[in-house]
């Protein structure tokens, strides 16, 4: 049931603690979440309170309304206030009436609410006063101006809640995007260290066959390398002369599957690559790629040359790995 579903007669009994426990739970809710409940609710009280001091209430609703309403102390004020306006305006104050005098008042207040409502607070203030009347005005203006202060109040609060959580959502896809972005980043950068290695192995091998041309032939050491299998043993030693300026590598392929190849040499030791060749092309006759290392960036160690395949797409996977050991003699 929603609130538009409850009636009048629903919240005078919800007033009067008429109603189940459920209904009374969910119009306690109500009251504070909902505006228009709490509105209504306020004029059906204020309806009870002048028919209670007015002496129209009977039966079971006079009994409810002095057993439940006013066990409250707010309440009870709240009936007293009624009184003394009721005295101000010269009407007589709540006393014990017959039935047919409850008729009469109910058929005569039903007769002001068709011609006019009820007396204007304005003329409340238009004549002399008492202290005790000016007193109970006083609070009811405070009671009046403290709660359109908790209504405001709310309603700003609700909405800088709702603001608050759009911007936490805000940054939260914000901070997915950043990450995923740096994600990106570090693999180019890994990819951009790799190439950056690569040229600089080949301008030193540039500069080094620059300068073997200005002072003679070059000296350079044929290399056979298969694909590496299982076992420390199976590490081919390279014996390289002094004054050695290239060695020439050929690398056995287990299947040419790729138009085009690449090559790392790595420190297997550090795992850093130390050299790294331009785009190879696979020898048409036996499947097989060459390449040429600078001597003068191997020392006494072990070392491996990782071999990539290159798609046409540009992506490149390993293939092949081929480790040796390096004796210069």
């Amino acid at each position: 049931m929603t609130n538009q579903e409850y009636n009048d007669e629903i919240l005078s009994r919800y007033l009067l603690g008429a109603l189940d426990v459920d209904t009374t739970e969910r119009l306690d809710e109500l009251s504070i979440a909902d505006d228009e409940t709490a509105a209504r609710l306020l004029i059906i009280e204020n309806d009870l309170v002048d028919a209670y001091v007015g002496g129209e209430l009977s039966g079971n609703t006079l009994a409810q309304f002095e057993s439940f309403y006013l066990k409250s102390p707010k309440r009870r004020e709240k009936v007293s206030f009624a009184r003394a306006l009721r005295v101000h305006e010269g009407k007589t104050p709540g006393v014990l009436v017959t039935e047919a005098d409850r008729t009469s008042g109910s058929e005569a207040r039903r007769s002001r609410k068709e011609n006019s409502e009820r007396a204007s607070w304005w003329r409340f203030f238009a004549g002399p006063i008492p202290a005790l009347q000016w007193g109970l005005a006083a609070a009811a203006i405070l009671l009046l101006l403290a709660g359109g202060y908790l209504m405001f109040e709310n309603l700003r609060l609700r909405n800088q809640i709702a603001q608050t959580q759009a911007q936490r959502a805000e940054l939260e896809q914000r901070e997915r995007e950043l990450q995923r972005q740096l994600a990106e980043q570090r693999s180019v950068d890994a990819e951009t260290e790799k190439e950056l290695a690569a040229v600089r192995a080949q301008l030193a091998e540039l500069e080094q066959q620059s300068n073997a041309n200005r002072q003679g032939d070059l000296k350079i050491v044929a290399f056979s390398l298969s694909p590496q299998t299982r076992g420390i043993s199976q590490i081919k030693p390279l014996p390289l002369p002094a004054g050695t300026d290239y060695v020439a590598v050929t690398l056995e392929l287990d299947a040419n599957d790729f138009q085009a190849y690449r090559a790392s040499l790595k420190n297997p030791a550090s795992g850093q690559v130390v050299w790294g060749s331009g785009k190879l092309v696979p020898n048409g006759k036996n499947p097989s790629v060459r390449l040429r290392l600078p001597a003068s960036l191997l020392k006494q160690q072990n070392y491996a040359l990782e071999l990539f395949g290159i798609s046409t797409n540009g992506a490149s996977e390993i293939v092949g790995s081929y480790a040796f050991k390096v004796v210069i003699q």
